[in-house]
């Protein structure tokens, strides 16, 4: 009898470990009038903070894929609009922060452009940091080419 409920104790914590909840949200993330998914959970810690794994189903069946780390865990989505994702992560406490991303679907790159990241701390004061390279959702660089100006 013991030794059934010491298997069962540990399926148990393996399926809490290993199952941690997946999270969903649906919106309009490329540049189409067809809604998306964007699913995303937790998978590790890493010294450079949380890693959640995110994959993107497009209106047409297209997959994206990408880990996405972050300074620390509680990370939520939203769509802000066609095209748009936007990322919020609060840290609470005395000296607690709110950091938002936003990224929008370029067709060039195949990928969600960071266009800024800010972050807003408990005394009001904003800091806004805009890229000089583009950079995708999924920490990928770009080099902008020569003769164009980014926008």
């Amino acid at each position: 009898m013991t030794i059934k409920k010491i298997i069962i104790l540990v399926l148990v914590i393996l399926n809490y470990s290993l199952g941690v909840a997946q999270e969903k949200e649906s919106g309009y993330f490329d540049n189409d009038n067809i809604e998306d998914t964007l699913e995303y959970k937790f998978v590790s810690d890493s010294i450079d903070g949380p890693i959640y794994e995110c994959k993107i189903i497009v209106g047409n069946g297209k997959k994206y894929s990408f880990n996405l780390g972050v300074g620390f865990e509680g990370i939520s989505f939203f769509n802000c609009g066609k095209g748009c994702i936007e990322t919020s992560q609060t840290k609470v406490g005395m000296m607690g922060f709110d950091v938002s991303e936003i990224y929008k679907y370029k067709k060039e790159y195949d990928n969600w452009i960071l266009e800024k990241r800010t972050t807003t701390y408990v005394d009001k004061k904003k800091e806004v940091y805009k890229p000089k390279n583009p950079t995708g959702i999924d920490g990928k660089e770009y080099k902008i080419k020569k003769g164009t100006k980014k926008k």
